[in-house]
C-alpha cells in the first residue's frame, strides 16, 4: 500500500504551477484513508486546470489547486457535484 500511496501522491501534485490558487473544501463523504482520496483525485484531476493536492479523512477536508486563468473555486465544487460528491467551501475560507 505504501507504493500505491506514493504513486497517488505524485500524481496528485503533477502539473501544478506555483501561481495556481489553493482552496480547502469540506467533503462529508471523505471518511476512508485511501479509496476516498483516489476517487476524489480521479474526479478532480480529470478536469483541465484542477488538481487534487491533499486529503485529510480525520477532518474530512481536501485541499485542491486550480488555475485561476481557467477555473474558479466554484468549478472545483461543480466538478465534484457532477459526479455525486457533496462538497462545500468552509466559511473561514470563503472568498
Amino acid at each position: 500500500m505504501g507504493l500505491a500511496l506514493a504513486m497517488h501522491a505524485s500524481r496528485a501534485t503533477r502539473s501544478i504551477d506555483p501561481d495556481w490558487s489553493r482552496v480547502a473544501i469540506e467533503v462529508p463523504e471523505l471518511d476512508c484513508t485511501f479509496w476516498c482520496s483516489v476517487r476524489l483525485s480521479t474526479i478532480l484531476d480529470a478536469v483541465d486546470g484542477i488538481r487534487a493536492e491533499s486529503f485529510d479523512p480525520r477532518t474530512r477536508q481536501a485541499t485542491v489547486r486550480f488555475d485561476p486563468r481557467k477555473r474558479s473555486a466554484t468549478e472545483v465544487l461543480d466538478a465534484l457535484s457532477s459526479r455525486g460528491v457533496r462538497a462545500r467551501i468552509p466559511a473561514a475560507t470563503d472568498r
